[in-house]
C-alpha cells in the first residue's frame, strides 16, 4: 500500500527494523520518525500522523537515534569498517547514505586461479576439447580439471571459486562427456 506524506504528499516509507521498531519516512521532504512495531502499516502510518499532526515528527536528520535503535550504523562504526581502504566513489555513497543498516563491508582481492592441465591431455572426447579450442579455452584451472575428474567418477562436489571463473563449465564438461 502506498502511503503519502502529510508534509509534501510524495511517497512515505516504512521500513520495519530488526529490534521491533518502525522507521517511517518520506525521502524528499526529509520527514521521519521512529515508532514501534505493528504487523499493520496501516496503525503505524496512522499513529505517524497523529505525532506529525502533534508536532513530534521530525525533518532533522535522526542519525543518533537510528543508530541507538540499530537501524543505521553510526559513521565511527563505517570508518572503522572502511579502515585503511578506498572505497570507490558510489560505494563510499552506500555506505553513508544513512538508508540501511551496513552489516559489514570487506575488501576481498581475487586471485587468480592455479592453472591445471591443458584440455587435450585430461582424457575428454575429442569433439568436447575441439569445441573448447574453438572457443579458444586450451587450459583448464585447476580447480576445473579436479572438479571435471570427480564428477566423471560419479563424484559429488562443491566447487568454490570467483565469480566468472568458469565454475559452470566445470559441471557441465563431464555432464555433455556422458551425453
Amino acid at each position: 500500500m502506498k502511503f503519502s506524506c502529510p508534509k509534501c504528499k510524495s511517497k512515505i516509507e516504512i521500513q520495519k527494523t530488526f529490534n521491533k521498531k518502525m522507521h517511517v519516512s518520506c525521502n524528499k521532504c526529509g520527514i521521519q520518525d521512529i515508532l514501534e512495531f505493528s504487523k499493520n502499516p496501516d496503525e503505524v502510518f496512522l499513529e505517524f500522523l497523529a505525532r506529525f499532526d502533534k508536532g513530534l515528527v521530525t525533518q532533522k536528520e535522526l542519525t543518533i537515534e537510528l543508530a541507538d535503535e540499530g537501524i543505521i550504523r553510526a559513521d565511527k562504526e563505517i570508518n572503522e569498517m572502511i579502515g585503511e581502504s578506498n572505497p570507490e566513489k558510489f560505494l563510499e555513497e552506500i555506505l553513508r547514505s544513512k538508508k540501511d543498516f551496513i552489516s559489514d563491508y570487506k575488501i576481498m582481492k581475487n586471485s587468480e586461479p592455479k592453472m591445471g592441465c591443458k584440455v587435450g591431455d585430461l582424457g575428454l572426447e575429442e569433439e568436447i576439447s575441439n569445441f573448447l579450442n574453438e572457443l579458444k579455452i586450451k587450459q583448464f584451472y585447476k580447480f576445473q580439471e579436479e572438479a571435471i575428474q570427480e564428477i566423471v567418477f560419479g563424484e559429488n562436489i562443491v566447487i568454490e571459486a570467483p565469480t566468472a571463473s568458469g565454475k559452470t563449465e566445470a559441471f557441465l564438461i563431464p555432464v555433455i562427456q556422458k551425453i
